[in-house]
């Protein structure tokens, strides 16, 4: 039987947006603070790919799914250490629940025994950040400032 851990919240701006912790996320090594995903998807991988200028990054999710089954649908909920203003352009999958720290991304398409899935997505925060060089960027997060701000998969459901 696994103890259970209580979560950390940090940085709340506005308690009014709301809180949830997406069922599916088992936190085993707090001190990495990296969840280990049961059910039958493994080997997420939520990557920056670019950051647009300064007007928006580009997060690259990647996955596999390791059941016996097929289905229609696989909803991700994800979660950020920054503030989030809007999320777009997600490959043709369902941008719903955004909010401050959260977001949910849902493919409604047809998925068979070990498919692997990949795809992008926009993401621009409402936070000023800066470059490099200091110069501000409107939107993005920015490649020096990449290592320390994260977009996580915080639980799935599929079916």
């Amino acid at each position: 039987m696994k103890d259970f851990i209580e979560p950390e919240i940090e940085n709340i701006e506005d308690p009014s947006e709301g809180i949830f912790i997406g069922s599916g996320a088992i936190f085993d090594n707090p001190e990495e603070d990296e969840p280990i995903l049961g059910g039958c998807w493994i080997n997420w991988q939520c990557k920056w790919v670019g950051h647009n200028n300064g007007g928006h990054s580009v997060c690259n999710v990647t996955a596999n799914h390791c059941g016996d089954h097929s289905g229609n649908h696989l909803t991700m909920n994800f979660m950020t250490n920054f503030p989030i203003a809007e999320v777009k352009n997600a490959s043709g999958l369902t941008i719903s629940n955004v909010s401050t720290y959260s977001f949910t991304l849902t493919r409604n398409n047809f998925f068979n025994p070990t498919e692997s899935i990949g795809f992008n997505f926009e993401i621009v925060t409402s936070a000023l950040m800066y470059d490099e060089n200091g110069n501000a960027l409107h939107g993005a997060i920015g490649e020096n400032n990449g290592a320390g701000y994260y977009c996580k998969l915080a639980g799935y459901s599929c079916g």
